[in-house]
């Protein structure tokens, strides 16, 4: 089971019971934060961490105020999140804790405890670096980062130690993964709309299966597809059918998309854009599993949809050249680094935050809004819904985005300049721990497109509030 915290040391919280201020207590000393993880929980692991960081500081002349910990946390996934990471680097960018307490750097027994990923790494630094005096040290090698130098490295491309020993086991991984499609069996993963999950009573691996209910409507689909239908069509009609998703989300023209054009659904499997093959035959090899379409059935599925690679790694008909919004013409680069790729080039910063306030006749729409450029009439970038049978709410990007920018500067206290600093990544992280959602409500019926920004139409939705200590 995995914990996280944030609390303020036992040291600090005796001092002021006691009745000794703040700036009595600290003295001349830096104020900095210990930050220890682990990725499997043992008893008392993370808390030898922190007595190491305390002895360590000391010796320096240093004191720790805050403590940070992330028990049972991975830092190799970067869809996993750390509570405790991202909070300490949301409290270094204005350089205190919400109680106020001011925090100057960092301490760790390594590095490795910090960050496995550059992403991870250059965010804290960044952090630190806005400082006038930010400062990170290693425990473990007696190391005073020179945080200028480091954030240059990582730029020009230098990894990590931690990532260059997660991209090994990411190596093994992947060649498991190679070995098993190649003689055409399941590697696990997400159950896919169409069959059943795994049952180990039956000794059934997941997505072997075809599930009774759902292959019904994922032939219709591919049918539906075949004869012409658009991919919103059969968005709109999934959701009129009362289908649910694998996840319990609404149906929308990416999903169909993905569904169709998986080369599951004809018994082929597609790694890192390449069509797994037979290396003695040169054929494609045929999974173990049920399949619901032929092969020249999704092939001609992939042929008049942009977002999957052919069968052949060509790209054919009036979107040749073009390369996928999803997966690019070229090799994958892996989980972690679409997800790197997709921060460093994310232009949405309000992405994934807004929901669609359309009231509806039963419930409000609820849908995640996402940004389009500007397009036709539309001169500006816009967010907008894009749920099936919706589609009703859109609002101007860069006035939405100056608006909930101005609500976070306020609430973190940080200049104008501060913030325009930040990455968007960091940016993005900075809003998630502030806001849970921000919902837009559609323009009144009778006022015009063009009319000024309204902000009563727009609410921000904040997190809970949390205290010192709290775990997650």
């Amino acid at each position: 089971m995995s914990t996280s915290s944030w609390e303020l040391s036992p040291d600090l919280v005796s001092g002021l019971a006691e009745g000794i201020g703040f700036a009595q207590w600290l003295g001349d000393r830096v104020p900095v934060a210990s930050y220890a993880r682990i990725s499997r929980s043992r008893p008392g692991a993370v808390g030898r961490q922190h007595l190491n960081n305390a002895a360590e500081a000391e010796r320096l002349g240093w004191a720790v105020v805050c403590l940070y910990t992330d028990d049972g946390v991975s830092a190799a996934d970067p869809e996993v999140p750390r509570p405790a990471f991202e909070r300490m680097v949301r409290d270094l960018l204005p350089g205190r804790t919400r109680e106020g307490i001011p925090i100057g750097g960092v301490i760790a027994v390594e590095e490795e405890r910090l960050a496995r990923t550059a992403a991870d790494y250059t965010c804290l630094l960044r952090a630190l670096s806005a400082m006038q005096s930010g400062c990170l040290y290693l425990v473990d090698t007696a190391e005073l980062v020179d945080i200028p130098m480091t954030l240059q490295s990582l730029e020009k491309g230098v990894k990590p130690r931690g990532q260059v020993e997660v991209e090994r086991m990411g190596q093994r991984r992947r060649r498991s993964i190679r070995d098993r499609a190649g003689e055409g069996r399941q590697s696990g993963g997400q159950r896919r709309f169409g069959w059943l999950g795994p049952d180990a009573s039956e000794c059934r691996p997941t997505n072997t299966i075809l599930d009774a209910f759902e292959s019904l409507y994922l032939r219709e689909a591919v049918e539906r597809a075949l004869a012409g239908a658009t991919w919103m069509s059969i968005a709109d009609w999934l959701t009129a059918e009362n289908v649910p998703t694998v996840r319990g989300g609404k149906w929308t023209i990416p999903t169909v998309q993905a569904m169709l054009t998986n080369p599951a659904i004809c018994g082929y499997r597609v790694l890192d854009g390449v069509l797994v093959r037979n290396a003695a035959t040169g054929e494609p090899v045929v999974g173990e599993w049920q399949p619901v379409a032929s092969a020249e059935e999704w092939s001609t599925l992939v042929s008049r949809c942009d977002r999957w690679y052919s069968p052949d790694g060509d790209r054919r008909g009036y979107k040749d050249g073009r390369a996928s919004r999803s997966r690019g013409s070229a090799p994958a680069p892996g989980r972690s680094g679409r997800a790197a790729d997709s921060d460093s080039s994310r232009k949405y910063l309000l992405s994934g935050f807004l929901r669609c306030g359309y009231a509806g006749a039963n419930a409000v729409c609820g849908t995640k809004m996402g940004g389009h450029p500007a397009h036709g009439t539309n001169r500006h970038a816009s967010y907008r819904c894009s749920s099936s049978g919706c589609r009703k709410v859109g609002r101007r990007a860069d006035m939405l985005d100056q608006y909930v920018e101005a609500i976070v500067r306020k609430r973190m206290d940080l200049t104008l300049e501060r913030w325009q600093a930040l990455d968007v990544k960091t940016k993005r992280e900075v809003i998630a721990s502030l806001i849970d959602e921000i919902v837009v409500r559609p323009i009144p019926k009778g006022r015009p497109r063009n009319a000024p920004f309204d902000p009563g139409l727009i609410e921000v939705i904040p997190k809970p509030t949390t205290t010192v200590g709290d775990s997650h």
